[in-house]
């Protein structure tokens, strides 16, 4: 009897273990790394000059405004500058036409606004639970009527 409560203890505690290796990996590669950019240079181009994916691109999200110039960075991505009726902005795409941000004018003399590209929460973020409307328990459910 007690060599089988000592067994059964040694496994369980090998089993923790495990465990406890596996989500110390896990917890490793989830970290984020910050890696340095060096500033990007643009060089303006012709317009006919942007790559079919980026026109597509454009012409998808931003199909009522009009590419005024267009840039090519040092880093290969592209530096559109668009306009409409209204306002004027700078989208950034990359070669393959990912939409990577947009600048627009704030006020005279003010930094330009940036917007981000949204990103997903990582894999082992808590997720947060939305109440749920249940039928009272007291009601019986309603059966189907054929």
């Amino acid at each position: 009897m007690k060599k089988g409560m000592i067994i059964t203890a040694a496994v369980l505690v090998m089993g923790l273990c495990a465990t406890e290796g596996v989500f110390a990996e896990t917890e490793i590669t989830n970290k984020a790394m910050i890696v340095a950019q060096d500033d990007v240079t643009y060089e303006e181009i012709s317009v006919d000059e942007l790559p079919e994916a980026v026109n597509t691109a454009i012409s998808d999200s931003y199909s009522d405004y009009t590419v005024s110039t267009a840039s090519l960075g040092s880093d290969g991505s592209y530096k559109v500058e668009l306009t409409n009726d209204t306002e004027s902005i700078s989208a950034f795409y990359s070669a393959e036409g990912e939409f990577l941000r947009t600048e627009t004018a704030g006020d005279a003399g003010a930094a330009p606004a940036v917007e981000e590209p949204v990103e997903e929460a990582p894999m082992d973020a808590p997720v947060e639970e939305t109440p749920t409307e249940e039928a009272p328990v007291d009601e019986p459910a309603q059966e189907p009527t054929f």
